[in-house]
């Protein structure tokens, strides 16, 4: 099959998987007007896109250390499928969850193909509960690898997939890097991963990309101010007041964070979730394919890119929504000794703000630097032993393009790049259902799990 010049696509695996693809040989049309600027795009589709109904059933699966994240899976699937459908996790972006419109477009669009579908929600987000003083972070794979592996014992038939995005992505694909060859997934896709996150922190100060940051970091302060006063008298660096008043992402992890066969499917941070797990699991990775949406992949180029000009405006968001998600939780980290900053994480302005207040904190990072530098999904796409699609957008305000590790994906023969010019942070306002449906990345999606689990179905049956 041709590939359509408009779009880069590249990749070790390149020759073993461009042949599921189905429409990578037309061209990508961005959808005028909205798509003339990044921001309008990814705004765009944050505030307008559809939001289908989906009926979920939700499962709270408790952790080894006893904290409890959410599977909301669809209502009715137990008693419609079989034991052997396979099994796709989606992984949403930072502050997100099963209510995001790209989980419930990508959800209905596997779910119609006959798969079975659950949306990870990370603790706090989707209105998971917080029971104990820990939240989530970009390092943090332990709750996605826990789910894997109760998910592959209770459907041993099944193959296992993953996608994640934007965060979730850079967590998915730090999982596929721990994992390696023991890694359960049969395959993970990453979209609009961050990759390097030292990268989006340095963006998310310049321009409009500070609204985004302080918008995520008040998200971040109010999730964790619903139980900060569980943190309360915990030994450590946490910084519970500056969490509780994070006024970006970066402040909330410096202040928190750095003191964690199935298919899946990140977007943006959960893009760069899923890659960071496939690369830890390698060959012991359980999920049998992947996909990673708007992975920012650099986390060091993301933070870079969210303070220069209209990024800053992503920072302020991304800063608000985490502020938002950590207040709901505040009172669990209340009387927790150490370098918490509850009240700046519950007012953070920016990502940065609540990461350097809250996140960094709780998962032992020196400093809000040492957490994006060592959390950053691009480390682990050498140690990648599952099928991977990474899909990213030249234009991402969020993940960088010069943050993508486009070498370690050439050299990996398990990886496979498509990069289209447009399509801002997890919006790609193109193709047959633009400007108001699914985004162009959907079926794209679909095809490379299709593709992965028939070839898999077929070297069972030989």
């Amino acid at each position: 099959m041709s590939v359509h010049p408009s779009l880069e696509v590249s990749g070790g695996a390149l020759d073993s998987f461009l042949p599921g693809f189905t429409t990578l040989d037309r061209p990508y049309d961005a959808y005028p007007v909205i798509c003339s600027n990044t921001h309008v795009e990814t705004i765009f589709a944050n505030k307008l896109r559809s939001t289908p109904y989906v009926r979920f059933r939700r499962e709270c699966l408790r952790m080894k250390d006893n904290g409890v994240v959410s599977l909301d899976w669809v209502a009715g699937d137990n008693h419609c499928l079989s034991p052997k459908s396979p099994i796709l996790i989606l992984l949403a972006g930072l502050t997100g969850g099963s209510g995001e419109a790209y989980i419930k477009h990508m959800l209905l669009r596997a779910r119609n193909k006959g798969w079975r579908v659950v949306a990870f929600n990370s603790r706090g987000c989707g209105n998971s509960p917080v029971i104990t003083p820990k939240f989530y972070s970009a390092s943090f794979t332990g709750d996605i690898g826990e789910v894997i592996v109760e998910l592959s014992s209770r459907y041993p038939d099944a193959n296992l997939y993953a996608a994640g995005w934007s965060l979730g992505a850079n967590i998915l694909v730090r999982y596929l890097g721990q994992e390696g060859d023991r890694c359960l997934l049969s395959g993970a896709v990453s979209l609009g991963n961050p990759f390097n996150l030292v990268l989006t922190d340095e963006g998310f100060h310049k321009g409009f990309n500070n609204v985004y940051d302080k918008t995520l970091g008040a998200s971040l302060s109010k999730i964790f101010r619903r139980h900060a006063s569980l943190f309360e008298g915990i030994e450590g660096e946490y910084n519970i007041p500056a969490a509780l008043n994070s006024k970006s992402v970066r402040e909330f992890d410096d202040s928190f964070t750095r003191d964690a066969n199935l298919y899946a499917a990140g977007w943006s941070l959960g893009a760069n979730i899923l890659v960071r797990y496939l690369g830890q699991e390698g060959d012991r990775c359980l999920l049998s394919g992947a996909v990673s949406l708007g992975n920012p992949f650099n986390l060091v180029l993301t933070d870079e890119g969210f303070h220069k000009g209209f990024n800053n405006v992503y920072d302020k968001t991304l800063g608000a929504s985490l502020s938002k998600i950590f207040r709901r939780h505040a009172s669990l980290f209340e009387g927790i000794e150490g370098e918490y900053n509850i009240p700046a994480a519950l007012n953070s302005k920016s990502v940065r703000e609540f990461d350097d207040s809250f996140t960094r904190v709780s998962f032992g990072f020196k400093s809000v630097d040492d957490y994006y530098l060592k959390s950053s999904s691009s480390n682990s796409i050498k140690h990648v032993r599952t099928p991977l699609l990474c899909i990213q957008a030249a234009n991402d305000p969020i993940a960088p393009n010069k943050g993508i590790p486009r070498e370690d994906i050439e050299d990996n023969p398990n990886c496979m790049l498509i990069v289209t010019p447009k399509g801002g942070h997890l919006a790609w306002v193109a193709g047959d259902e633009a400007p108001f449906g699914a985004s162009w990345t959907d079926p794209v999606v679909m095809d490379f799990l299709e593709y992965l689990e028939k070839t898999k179905s077929r070297s069972v049956s030989k």
